[in-house]
Order: structure tokens, then sequence, then C-alpha cells
């Protein structure tokens, strides 16, 4: 539920898929700056090189020009790979704007995963990070616990799924003793680092 740590673990995953230098689209809102930061510091740690950071300060849909901005900034910057560090409404505006076939990541920040098809059209092919709850309905864990009685705004379900994995590792944890909890939880493989959990995400990529 950390957008720091999961910044972290996108550079991770896109050094691991091979790519080398990334063009960073950033809004200025709090948030995105973070998911800059968390991304920005764990790329150059692990070898990554930063082709280009372009902000993105205009009012979403005002006009074509940032977005025309956006192509010639990526185009000349020699990436291969952008990173979205954006919330939704800006992605579906820059997302069209970016050269065809380049490859592209975002947190879960951009990701509305009970968004329509329709609201999720400008998106497609982009690839991030998100818990198993809501990309793997079918995975035996998430199918074995039921969902809201009532639809929840998405970081409130984040929540809740947060509270089922937080509720399996006290039963582990009170049922061993010396043997390190590891599960595999409804927000992601949780596993003891020393003396704090940390999760691993699963990859997923927006299509159709």
């Amino acid at each position: 539920l950390s957008l720091d740590w999961e910044a972290r673990l996108l550079a991770r995953t896109v050094m691991q898929d091979g790519f080398k230098r990334i063009a960073v689209i950033a809004s200025t809102s709090g948030l995105a700056k973070r998911v800059q930061e968390g991304f920005e510091r764990e790329w150059l740690r692990i070898g990554g090189e930063i082709a280009a950071r372009i902000p993105f300060n205009a009012a979403v849909g005002s006009d074509s020009a940032e977005g025309h901005r956006i192509t010639m900034a990526i185009e000349k910057s020699g990436a291969d790979v952008t990173l979205l560090a954006v919330d939704l409404k800006v992605a579906r505006f820059a997302r069209p704007y970016l050269p065809p076939g380049m490859p592209v990541y975002a947190t879960s920040m951009t990701i509305d995963p009970r968004g329509d098809q329709v609201e999720n059209l400008d998106i497609d092919s982009v690839r991030f990070l998100e818990m198993p709850w809501f990309v793997q309905p079918d995975h035996p864990g998430v199918m074995a616990y039921s969902k809201p009685g009532e639809p929840m705004p998405i970081d409130i379900e984040r929540l809740y799924a947060l509270g089922i994995d937080a509720w399996r590792l006290a039963q582990l944890m009170a049922s061993q003793d010396k043997a390190t909890p590891a599960l595999d939880g409804v927000t992601g493989r949780i596993a003891l680092d020393g003396r704090q959990f940390v999760r691993t995400l699963t990859p997923a990529e927006m299509r159709d």
C-alpha cells in the first residue's frame, strides 16, 4: 500500500524486463512526486539511466500542445521506455502522445482496476504492478475470501484486502515458533525481511 515501496519494486521490474534508459513523465502532485523520487532513487541505484524528466503542468485536455511537447521530448531523449508518474486523468491524456510501440510503465496510482473498458481505453498496453486482489481474481488465495458487500472506493478496498492479509499473518505468527512467516496473500507475496514485512506485487498489463 506504500507508493514509495511500489515505485522501488517497479524500478526493479523495468530493469529486469531489459530496459536501461527511461523517460519520466510526472505531474506536480505530492503523490506523483513521491512515485518519481522513489522510482528514480532505486532506478539509479541499480544502474538505470534517466534519459529525460518531462513535467506535466497543463490542465488535462486543455489543448494538444502539451501532448505534442511530450512526444518531442521523448523522441529527443533516446529513451527506450517511459514511466508515467501521474494520476489516471493525466495518463489518459498523455498516453496517446507517446511513441507507438514504446513500453510504458506506471504504478497503481495511474490505474483504476475497477474502471470499465471506455475509461481504460487510452491506457491500453500500460504495464504496472498491482495486488492479486484486483488482477488475479482466479487466484486460490483471492477466491477464498468474500468481496465487500457494497462497492467501495479503490483506496478503501485496498485496506479491506490488507485487513485480510493482516488477519492471516497474525494467525500464522501465532501458530509458529521459530519459522519465518511468509504468505501468498491477496495483497501480494509477503515475507519478513529483518523486522519488517515486505510485499512483492503482481506484474500486470492493461489490455483491451
